[in-house]
């Protein structure tokens, strides 16, 4: 008897200590990178689109995030992009233009994979997974909000 993928998902648990989904999508050059990849390191993620007006209102605060981190190995940014597959070269041209580091995924017609298991109905949302790849929360302060820094600081300093 099989599952439905709609099933697994409502079953699984998101809480914080449960293992993160170890999503896998293309960069910008058509490389596959796993979350799994970053293992060892705290992971703060990005799921956003282009079209997405709060999203783009966070970039800037974003990038001020990725640039106060960067000489810290323990912690890397990672976006995940849910535009969908016909807006990919949008999205290529997006993040050059917008001037966008972290590591930058497309998700496109495989957006629900991760969408769904997290339950994300609106656009941005932030994700924070530690070095254990285990869930601190899957609904972490944008990087707009003071509660981001003293997070991402309890992730990284996390034993």
């Amino acid at each position: 008897m099989g599952y439905s993928i709609e099933l697994v998902n409502k079953l699984m648990d998101h809480s914080v200590g449960q293992d993160a989904i170890n999503f896998k999508f293309q960069d910008k050059n058509g490389k596959f990178i796993a979350l799994s990849d970053f293992k060892g390191h705290a992971v703060y993620i990005d799921v956003w689109a282009t079209w997405c007006v709060p999203c783009n209102r966070e970039i800037p605060y974003l990038q001020s995030l990725e640039e106060q981190y960067k000489n810290d190995n323990r912690i890397v940014f990672i976006g995940v992009s849910v535009d969908s597959e016909k807006d990919k070269r949008k999205w290529k041209d997006f993040i050059v233009a917008k001037k966008m580091h972290g590591i930058q995924l497309f998700a496109g017609d495989n957006s629900n994979s991760i969408l769904n298991p997290y339950k994300i109905k609106g656009i941005p949302r932030f994700i924070m997974v530690d070095q254990k790849g285990k869930l601190v929360t899957v609904d972490a302060p944008r990087p707009s909000s003071p509660e981001i820094i003293p997070l991402i600081n309890a992730t990284i300093n996390k034993k």
